[in-house]
């Protein structure tokens, strides 16, 4: 083992005799493996005699497996004495399995490999957090209603606080939507929820007619979401349309789908890194295959480049309702919020969740609050936030769920090629935000592909074949 680790010095396992040693020749290789194969037989034999070494043989490192087997055979043999022995054969195998890595590009779709057209959009997202704070990587965020509704519905109804939530910090967001998303008329995909940093659904899992099938839980490989099984980020909705930031309005689907009582609520889903796994089992390859979202600089709307941020600020929950002292205000026996009674024990700042002005009234005070605190910040009304336009119907429209679409180039006197002729012709002039990424100088493909993908007219235009 010394003469290897000198022999060969990029690396030599203690334990396996596995040496890598990427920058040098294969003469060079081929004598480390001697020198490997020599190792694991000395180990072999130290086996053989003490069997609590047998654990030594078995080393899984990176994409190889390298497992020993061995079998004893014993015999007898006489000497010229007539002297009886023992005879102790030990033989080895070693097989090595070896794992190719997934080295396909991460999206088949172009599109999402390049810039989008989709504007750029900058406001103000927030989290209601403990004292410990982590950067919001597969998160979801609210606007302030949004947040103090989870405040309201969850977390100060409990004693203390749900997860040791301190206070609401506020983040200022960038984001621009991919391609794929901009050109059904969205900027925001569907709303998923993060635990522990994974993403838990909704995520497509089949399809009933035209309508998807979707199910709650981390992604499945097992779930059938058509052409798209075996792609390398998997789900439906990160193959279509890349890792989009994700909106819904409070009452609506995914959750909640009854009514609240805060105007205007809405919560958001911030992806990062490696979203299909918790936190505890991030790794660089995850990262490297399933890059997220989140990118340093202006967004630029590509599959792995949808949203930034930065810090904007923070306001306790103590100092926005009044509370000098939490600890004291629990030990007096006072209460925050009693959900069966929709009020406090005394104590006022929350009553009446189910009131539209008295929610109202709480928003305004939130917003002064960071206001005051951060007077010289940009104020919430020069960078409002963008409608949440999620829309499920165009969202979860897959005309190729099951199959590529046959192709076919419209010919004169079809509806289609009607369609791409006005497209053309009048329609980009006079609505050229029906046509993103389109312009006067377009090609006849590039506008029918558009309208195949965008599913206009009710399907007229199939995929044409030289696009």
């Amino acid at each position: 083992l010394k003469l290897a680790a000198n022999f060969c010095p990029e690396k030599i396992s203690p334990r396996s005799g596995s040496v890598f040693m990427p920058k040098h020749s294969a003469e060079m290789m081929g004598q480390c493996l001697l020198l490997k194969v020599a190792f694991v037989t000395l180990l072999g034999v130290a086996v053989a005699e003490k069997p609590n070494l047998r654990g030594l043989l078995y080393e899984q490192n990176g994409t190889m497996l390298t497992s020993t087997t061995m079998s004893t055979t014993s015999g007898t043999t006489s000497t010229a004495t007539s002297e009886t022995r023992t005879l102790t054969t030990t033989t080895m195998t070693t097989s090595t399995t070896t794992t190719t890595p997934d080295k396909r590009q991460i999206w088949s779709n172009e599109a999402l490999l390049q810039s989008s057209s989709a504007p750029l959009r900058t406001f103000y997202m927030y989290r209601a957090v403990s004292d410990t704070v982590y950067a919001p990587m597969n998160v979801n965020t609210a606007n302030l209603a949004g947040v103090l509704w989870y405040l309201h519905n969850e977390v100060v109804e409990r004693t203390p606080r749900k997860f040791g939530i301190t206070k609401i910090i506020r983040l200022k967001v960038q984001t621009r939507s991919t391609q794929p998303l901009w050109e059904k008329g969205m900027d925001f995909g569907a709303r998923l929820a993060f635990d522990s940093g994974q993403a838990t659904g909704p995520f497509a899992c089949g399809r009933d007619g035209s309508k998807p099938k979707l199910c709650q839980g981390p992604f499945d490989n097992s779930y059938d979401v058509g052409m798209h099984n075996g792609s390398v980020t998997g789900a439906f909705e990160w193959d279509t349309y890349g890792y989009f930031v994700g909106c819904n309005k409070l009452g609506s689907f995914p959750f909640p789908n009854y009514r609240i009582y805060y105007p205007g609520a809405v919560w958001y889903s911030l992806p990062g890194p490696c979203p299909s796994k918790n936190h505890t089992q991030w790794d660089e390859r995850c990262k490297e295959r399933q890059p997220g979202g989140y990118c340093e600089g202006t967004p630029t709307g590509q599959g792995n480049c949808t949203w930034t941020y930065e810090n904007a600020g923070e306001v306790t929950i103590d100092e926005l309702v009044g509370i000098r002292n939490y600890t004291e205000f629990l030990a007096s026996g006072r209460k925050e919020y009693l959900r069966w009674a929709d009020r406090g024990r005394g104590w006022t700042w929350w009553d009446s969740k189910k009131d539209v002005l008295a929610n109202e009234w709480r928003i305004q005070l939130a917003k002064e609050a960071f206001e005051r605190k951060y007077p010289n910040s940009t104020r919430e009304e020069e960078i409002p936030a963008p409608g949440c336009n999620f829309n499920f119907a165009n969202f979860y429209d897959d005309r190729g769920w099951f199959s590529d679409a046959e192709c076919k180039t419209a010919q004169p006197g079809e509806t289609c090629y009607l369609d791409v002729t006005w497209a053309m012709k009048d329609g980009i002039h006079r609505h050229p935000e029906w046509y993103p990424g389109l312009n006067e100088h377009s090609s006849f493909a590039d506008f029918q592909a558009l309208l195949y993908r965008k599913n206009s007219n009710n399907g007229a235009c199939a995929p044409p074949c030289d696009n």
